[in-house]
């Protein structure tokens, strides 16, 4: 007696949470012929009962139940930075649990004889969502590489990155290691390399803070503009292109993009900052003589909140890749700290971005601009 798999998950790649992962299975059948009456899945110490179609097999659907399990902070960003002079330790930070899941389901069938066929299996979810068109062309996130940044992928490879680092700017990147160990990242720019090690399956390694007294630069120096880092564990290897753009004034923003993980940009200072009112009802009170009548209306108040229009200019196709991720993030931050101080606890301020139509390819010319529409948290009004 046997549990099989008509349709079967993978043991060994990463599993998108945010798409379907569907199992199909049945048992054989005992000697007497007993009839499958349901089937029992255990995760996360948690039993759910299916029961079988017509001819005894069982349909099971993954994606709610580990959604659950692995947002247990809501996509909100709970790491707070705070790097330490000549310390490399301080500069990674472990974020597997709300980012990574791995865990044995054992599924149980049952039968009318009160028997039972149990079967395990061990599978590994990220906190991600893959496209059907990226699918199909074979840049995919979670295709067995054991080593990931959890970032776009520089278009039409599977391998490499593009990302900005904004001097003066809290800032990281976040790597997926199937085996934790030592992380060899060599500059290829300047051929200086560090060794730091990440001791869990996601490690965010953090450039700066925001100071610029204490960065990646005491161990890994960068050179302004294009450095193309190498990222070595053991025999696996991913490029991660950083261009570093020294200290300019702008709005800072982040996002949780597509791989569950952050990317960064700092728009420019042209922007615009729009009000919107709303009244409330109104109460009746005019029941005086007209010469002892001053507020004939009462009006209950108002309703108001503000709208960022960011501006940033001539991006290049493989920033226009990270980039696109904002239009549909589920969390997305505002700075509000100062820049070259350290970041704080209150220095983001979670945001929304406005829904519309965004032009994500332009076919004429390599480079775009892009306007950005942020809805601010509503504000505090007085109201009767």
């Amino acid at each position: 007696m046997a549990i099989t798999f008509s349709k079967v998950l993978s043991e060994t790649d990463l599993l998108n949470t945010y798409n379907n992962n569907v199992v199909k299975f049945t048992s054989d059948a005992t000697p007497g012929g007993e009839a499958i009456t349901k089937a029992t899945i255990n995760l996360g110490g948690q039993d759910f009962e299916i029961t079988p179609n017509s001819v005894g097999v069982f349909r099971f659907n993954f994606t709610e139940l580990v959604q659950v399990l692995i947002n247990t902070s809501r996509f909100n960003d709970e790491i707070l930075p705070s790097l330490v002079f000549a310390d490399d330790t301080s500069h990674v930070y472990n974020d597997t649990v709300n980012t990574y899941f791995a865990e044995l389901v054992t599924y149980t069938v049952s039968f009318s004889d009160d028997s039972t066929d149990v079967d395990t299996k061990t599978y590994k979810f990220l906190k991600s969502v893959e496209q059907l068109e990226k699918h199909k062309i074979g840049e995919t996130l979670t295709d067995g590489n054991p080593i990931y940044m959890l970032s776009p992928f520089k278009s039409l490879t599977d391998n490499t990155y593009n990302v900005v680092y904004n001097e003066g700017y809290p800032f990281d990147i976040s790597l997926y290691l199937e085996t934790p160990g030592v992380v060899n990242v060599l500059n290829q720019t300047n051929a200086l390399d560090y060794d730091f090690i990440m001791s869990n399956p996601v490690n965010r390694l953090f450039f700066s803070d925001g100071r610029v007294t204490i960065t990646i630069n005491d161990f890994l120096p960068l050179v302004d503009g294009l450095n193309e880092l190498k990222i070595t564990r053991g025999s696996d290897i991913i490029f991660v292109n950083v261009t570093k753009i020294p200290s300019e004034d702008g709005v800072y923003v982040k996002w949780i993009n597509g791989q569950g993980q952050w990317n960064y940009w700092l728009f420019n200072c042209r922007h615009e900052r729009e009000r919107n009112d709303k009244a409330l009802k109104t109460v009746f009170n005019d029941f005086d003589d007209v010469s002892e009548t001053t507020t004939p209306i009462y009006e209950m108040g108002k309703t108001s909140g503000d709208t960022l229009t960011l501006i940033t200019e001539s991006v290049d196709k493989n920033n226009q890749e990270v980039l696109n991720g904002i239009l549909d993030s589920p969390r997305v931050y505002l700075y509000t700290g100062v820049r070259f101080t350290q970041v704080t606890d209150g220095s983001w301020l979670s945001c929304r971005k406005k829904s519309g139509n965004s032009i994500i390819t332009d076919f004429k010319r390599n480079i775009k601009n892009y306007k950005v529409e942020l809805e601010l948290p509503p504000r505090y009004t007085m109201k009767l």
